[in-house]
């Protein structure tokens, strides 16, 4: 029985038994320096097993390691038969010098897949290729973390699950969701954008173009204070709208259109009240007024004009410092209707050139522009009984207190420290020469 140094060869078994050909300089090396001859040898590194048991039943068991072409290996041979039965001497033959007792590699494959245990660290992870996906378990959180590569070596974040005692955070490359012992919420990474969140004792909502509310039956809004507002426009439509003040119902704003198709019906049990600085319009075909008590009117200048007139009362009282009044026509104009005449002339005109300006104010106050929304809101807030401005959203950007900014995760960080330190070995992972050239045999 003799044992040499080796070198695995690429070569696939013709047999398929699963044996590998390996290089033994001490036997095949030749003087044009090809490394092309070698001997068929097993692996006898690895545990796995097939065999039948006291009842003839078939059992497989065990585990098993692929070993890699040029990798030096200890061989065995004895009479007619050749075995791997180590690995063979190289620079490297320790995942981390300097972790000498804590650090565990319970397995690693040529292309950077690995299941590791660092105890001086505290984690248990498992990485695919180099870092493409990961599992990470510490003493208080798991994280799982798939990566996309582009180019050669550098991986972005595509998404990933944080879990930890206060918390479970589902990350995408785009948006965070993040259930805690505050509440959860739901944000996207761009800055403003839409986000929900619930805590204890609020939910918020915020769109940065629309929230849909949609039901088939039923829909309710209630609080103790409850605010609406659309800052530029607000549109209440049903078949039956009800507007209810318990105590107070206002209505303000820099121009209020109250419209009926058939019937518009102010009422009040106590007091109505109408009241215009500039200028008061009642236009109908027909008008009824019923006062059972007191009718009281007061004008500075007070014009009518009728057709018919009708006067049915039991005390008429005029009093006049001037009377003027018509029984005939002179030249076909009375003194009367001259002066009714002009004064009615003259206050049309003057009603007419104040109508106009407030028309072109009120039109100006109607345009679909953040400008004028915000100076028909600084006017309307300065009427008494304005409806209070809904809130603003209150969110800054964070949800519940973790940045929505990309960070570094506890994977990403792990596996750039052990991709740096893996550069490193590649470096020292050198077969020595005692194992390439001719003095292979091991006595």
């Amino acid at each position: 029985m003799q044992e040499y140094y080796g070198i695995i060869l690429p070569d696939q078994d013709p047999l398929e038994q699963g044996r590998y050909k390996v290089y033994i300089p001490e036997l095949h090396q030749s003087t044009s320096m090809n490394v092309h001859d070698g001997i068929w040898c097993r692996n006898e590194m690895n545990s796995f097993i097939g065999y039948r048991d006291v009842k003839n039943n078939p059992v497989i068991s065990g585990s098993y390691i692929p070993l890699q072409p040029n990798m030096p290996v200890r061989v065995r041979v004895q009479h007619n038969s050749s075995s791997i039965i180590g690995i063979g001497k190289s620079n490297v033959n320790i995942p981390n010098p300097k972790k000498r007792d804590n650090y565990y590699l319970f397995g690693g494959t040529s292309d950077g897949t690995t299941i590791e245990v660092d105890e001086e660290l505290g984690y248990l992870g498992i990485r695919f290729r180099d870092g493409l996906s990961n599992i990470l378990m510490t003493e208080d959180s798991i994280s799982l973390e798939l990566n996309h590569q582009s180019g050669t070596s550098t991986k972005s974040f595509t998404s990933g699950i944080v879990i930890d005692e206060n918390r479970i955070q589902l990350r995408t490359k785009d948006a965070t969701f993040e259930l805690n012992s505050s509440g959860f919420g739901f944000t996207f990474n761009d800055k403003p954008s839409s986000y929900f969140s619930m805590t204890r004792n609020n939910i918020e909502m915020y769109s940065n173009e629309g929230i849909i509310i949609n039901a088939k039956k039923n829909a309710s809004i209630k609080s103790n204070n409850t605010s609406i507002t659309g800052t530029n426009k607000l549109n209440l439509g049903g078949n039956i709208t009800n507007l209810t003040g318990f105590q107070k119902l206002a209505a303000n704003g820099n121009q209020v259109n109250i419209e009926g198709f058939t019937t518009v019906q102010l009422k009040s049990n106590m007091h109505i009240g109408l009241e215009s600085k500039v200028k008061t319009t009642i236009n109908t075909v027909m008008m009824d007024t019923n006062v059972i008590g007191i009718n009281n009117i007061y004008s500075s200048v007070f014009t009518e004009t009728s057709n018919v007139k009708s006067i049915s009362t039991a005390t008429y009282s005029v009093a006049a410092s001037t009377l003027l009044q018509d029984s005939q026509i002179v030249s076909n104009m009375g003194v009367a209707a001259s002066v009714t005449g002009s004064l009615n002339s003259s206050t049309i005109t003057s009603m007419q050139s104040i109508q106009m300006g407030l028309t072109t104010t009120g039109t100006m106050m109607l345009f679909d522009s953040p400008l004028t929304a915000a100076s028909s809101l600084t006017i309307a807030q300065s009427i008494p009984s304005t409806a209070e401005y809904a809130d603003g959203p209150v969110g800054t950007g964070t949800l519940f207190g973790v940045q929505d900014s990309r960070k570094d995760s506890p994977c990403s960080v792990l596996n750039t420290s052990l991709n740096k330190f893996k550069d490193v070995l590649k470096n020292a992972s050198i077969v020595p020469d005692a194992i390439k050239g001719t003095s292979g045999f091991i006595k």
